[in-house]
């Protein structure tokens, strides 16, 4: 039975289908935001760790800290049930991008959220000149 493989949407990489049981070590990343409840966007909070919502926005220029899932490899090998390490952090791989309103949100840091097990975290930059109740698109 052949299965296709799901790459990044960066970068063009050829879909390779695999035949059998012999499967090879092949990175699988479907990102998605978590979501908190169907009042919020996501699951973002501001540099202050409070859940980014319509009763506490947050302003250009600001970091907010965005948590996910399906970023891929990171930096740090990890052991499966375990927390990612706060000393050691495990940055990703692949780059990630995030926009907000449809403009361009530099992204500080990407990687394991420090105490977490498999949860991604993105800290990024909201940029100037995005309405308020934009939308986040990664």
């Amino acid at each position: 039975m052949e299965r296709p493989t799901r790459f990044p949407a960066t970068g063009s990489p050829p879909v390779i289908l695999v035949n059998g049981t012999n499967l090879p070590s092949i990175p699988v990343v479907a990102p998605a935001v978590f979501q908190m409840s169907p009042q919020h966007q996501g699951a973002i909070e501001n540099a202050s760790y409070r859940l980014v919502s319509a009763a506490n926005p947050v302003s250009s220029g600001k970091v907010i800290l965005i948590y996910c899932t399906g970023l891929g490899p990171v930096t740090v090998p990890q052991v499966d049930g375990v927390a990612a390490s706060g000393s050691a952090l495990a940055s990703t791989t692949f780059p990630v991008t995030a926009t907000i309103g449809g403009l361009p949100a530099p992204v500080l840091w990407s990687g394991l959220t420090p105490g977490s097990v498999g949860l991604y975290q993105v800290n990024a930059t909201v940029p100037m000149g995005v309405p308020v109740g934009a939308l986040l698109s990664s």
